[in-house]
């Protein structure tokens, strides 16, 4: 037989196994390392775009609200007609009622505003629904009008939405009434006097007293905690509803939904702040030979133009002539914020350290956080640390367009 070369018989040999091993493994965590990082930077990016959208979606729904307030006609003093709902200072309506942190003047927030809108609600039916009208002329011949005929088909989606004893109604934005109680035909509290004509199908509003409102972070606790369960475990965020619930805040009355079981409904996660700044007509008072409200901004800075300082940002809202039927103009400012930190750019599933993600305290109109992020000296004990989330800030301007008839 032939023998075989011994050169034929030799395969790897260690070392070659153990470079080729060597090779293998960097190539192999190169890739994990690859991988590991793209994930990370693409949940953080995720994590920046979702607070930018929280941002803007809350914007959107308080600055609708905002030009709804008030919706209705002006309110006649001489009825001397209630409230809606919590929508008042000293018993006297108002479209808005402004809720600062601390309104002393020349004093800053520890904590974000919040605000309350008389706004309508109503139901323009779908198919084989009845929507919500009056099914008969109101006011012929001037006479005014003692009820308000309607299908009795919608009482019962009116009363859920809750239409009921001493509730308030809007017809078409023309007649405002309280009623005495879900029923049809509606029997208002006190008869409209005319001599207004509301024709056939004017859609019916009920008015509500929305609040809308930060529910604060357990500050030192677990992340995303609140004190009355609020949040559903996303703490901070924004709630609107009708708030049945008061506090007494510097000599105020203001709605509060941070109470357990509460009505108001958790609609954006991750808002850490919001603050509101008001500009009004007739807030001054007049110059010698001069009237207000005159149709323009009040020059609260005296500089003859309309600039930021004339937004009032620290009052009471109660004092005539600074009392809420005479804003014009809403400043709105909302801060939103990562819901948790970021896992760093390693394996690591934390990251090592607070991180520096937002490298010194906001301050957002009258509110420096480093002062207090939800109430006085909390900054320190926020979990996650402040400087380890992102924060997306957006302000936007807007007009009390349904406020003007109320002054």
């Amino acid at each position: 037989m032939r023998s075989r070369d011994k050169q034929d018989e030799q395969g790897f040999t260690l070392i070659e196994i153990m470079v080729a091993t060597a090779v293998t493994s960097v190539i192999v965590l190169a890739g994990m390392a690859a991988l590991t990082m793209t994930g990370k930077a693409v949940r953080a990016n995720e994590q920046t775009s979702d607070a930018q959208q929280n941002a803007r979606m809350a914007m959107e729904m308080i600055t609708h609200d905002i030009k709804m307030a008030g919706f209705g006609p002006p309110i006649d003093p001489s009825r001397n007609p209630p409230p809606v709902g919590n929508c008042g200072i000293g018993g006297i309506p108002v479209p808005i009622l402004p809720g600062d942190n601390n309104p002393t003047v020349g004093v800053p927030d520890t904590g974000p505003d919040q605000i309350s809108l008389v706004v309508p609600l109503t139901f323009y039916g779908a198919p084989a629904t009845p929507a919500w009208q009056t099914t008969a002329v109101l006011g012929l011949g001037a006479t005014g009008f003692a009820n308000v005929p309607i299908n009795a088909a919608i009482v019962p989606g009116m009363t859920a939405a809750g239409f009921g004893a001493n509730s308030f109604i809007s017809l078409g934005g023309i007649v405002m009434a309280q009623v005495q109680g879900a029923a049809a035909p509606i029997l208002l509290t006190v008869p409209d006097p005319g001599p207004t004509m509301i024709p056939t199908g004017t859609q019916v509003f009920i008015l509500q007293c929305i609040t809308y409102q930060v529910i604060p972070q357990l500050a030192g606790g677990t992340p995303g905690a609140d004190v009355n369960n609020i949040c559903g475990g996303n703490a901070p965020c924004l709630v609107r509803g009708i708030a049945n619930a008061t506090v007494a805040s510097f000599g105020r009355v203001l709605p509060n939904c941070n109470v357990p079981n509460s009505p108001c409904l958790p609609i954006v996660n991750g808002i850490e702040d919001i603050q509101f700044s008001y500009a009004c007509d007739g807030c001054l008072l007049p110059a010698a030979g001069l009237s207000e409200p005159n149709g323009r901004i009040d020059d609260v800075s005296g500089n003859l133009i309309f600039d930021q300082p004339d937004y009032t940002s620290n009052q009471i809202w109660n004092n005539p002539p600074m009392t809420p039927s005479a804003i014009k103009m809403v400043q709105v400012s909302i801060v939103a914020r990562q819901q948790s930190m970021d896992n760093g750019l390693g394996e690591g599933n934390s990251q090592t350290g607070p991180g520096v993600l937002s490298s010194t305290f906001l301050t957002v109109d009258d509110h420096p956080h480093a002062g207090g992020v939800f109430v006085a000296g909390d900054a320190a004990a926020q979990v996650p640390p402040y400087a380890s989330v992102r924060r997306r800030v957006v302000t936007r301007t807007v007009e009390t367009r349904n406020a003007r008839p109320w002054s």
